[in-house]
């Protein structure tokens, strides 16, 4: 898999993951309207399955997202 140095936040996996406060798993990014067509399932990366949880600091800021791409769809 290519080596995702960086990416939009805006329209990401991670945007979501932050913006609802809470886990997210995309089994199949090509078939997400949400996903299917940012770079990270265009591009290179090529990502097809997903799961994120959010980093959450003391008093309750999430400030991103630990997440697992895959080049292959995932539950």
């Amino acid at each position: 898999m290519a080596a995702a140095t960086k990416t939009a936040r805006s329209g990401s996996f991670c945007e979501a993951v932050v913006a609802t406060r809470a886990p997210l798993v995309v089994a199949d990014a090509t078939a997400d309207p949400r996903f299917c067509v940012t770079e990270m399932v265009t591009g290179a990366t090529a990502a097809r399955g997903f799961l994120g949880v959010p980093l959450e600091i003391a008093g309750g800021t999430v400030i991103g997202s630990l997440s697992v791409i895959d080049r292959r769809p995932r539950n």
